[in-house]
């Protein structure tokens, strides 16, 4: 065989290979966004349901509709201080103590220093406020002011309870 022959013969076996096509990286992207869904829902569903339960802390004055505090008692919960946020577990369980936007006062006299509900829920302990007459509130430390409509979508599945306290 000639050398002519055999350059043919490796011509004539590199275009029966079939090479790859090239793609443009539009096309390469558009794929892979395609393909991305798939690869996220074969994995497992626990870690998506686990970070359902995470319920962020509120900034200082948010309120319901009728104008009340939810405090998260945070002795049930993990708390990540970095992020701020609860872990209120798998199946989502809380207690949350519903305060009434008031003055609370740390003795049963209206010369104390009035406090929000909002330090009332993070200080916690033994607080008054009056409303024909005095009336004692008793909070744990380290409560969170949560949004009413984080709670609400969090207690659709699990057992949060809602407690009034004033």
């Amino acid at each position: 065989m000639s050398r002519k022959e055999r350059m043919d013969n490796m011509e004539q076996a590199k275009s029966d290979t079939k090479q790859p096509q090239k793609m443009s990286r539009r096309t390469m992207l558009r794929n892979v966004a395609v393909g991305a869904p798939a690869v996220l829902t074969l994995h497992s569903g626990a870690a998506l349901a686990r970070s359902s339960n995470m319920v962020g802390a509120a900034p200082a004055g948010t309120r319901d509709m009728d104008g009340n505090a939810l405090c998260l008692d945070t002795r049930t919960a993990k708390i990540d201080y970095n992020a701020y946020q609860v872990d209120l577990g798998e199946p989502a369980r809380g207690r949350v103590n519903v305060l009434s936007d008031r003055a609370y006062y740390s003795r049963k006299s209206r010369f104390s220093r009035p406090r929000s509900a909002d330090m009332v829920c993070k200080r916690g302990g033994t607080y008054y406020y009056r409303d024909d007459g005095w009336h004692e509130v008793n909070l744990p430390r380290n409560g969170v002011i949560v949004s009413a409509t984080a709670m609400v979508s969090v207690s659709l599945r699990g057992g949060i309870q809602f407690n009034r306290i004033a």
